[in-house]
């Protein structure tokens, strides 16, 4: 695990930009993973409609 590059973030006072940021990165990787279950949720009824 040499190869990991560490970045330091500073915060101050007002580091609302920082958690926005965190918010809208957690609420597109939930939209992501509910978009791959929606998918599978759909092949999967598909084939049991099919047999």
């Amino acid at each position: 695990m040499r190869n990991i590059e560490i970045r330091i973030t500073k915060t101050g006072p007002d580091d609302a930009g920082l958690n926005q940021m965190l918010t809208d990165a957690r609420m597109e990787e939930r939209r992501a993973r509910a978009a791959a279950m929606a998918a599978r949720l759909d092949s999967l009824a598909c084939h049991i409609t099919s047999r």
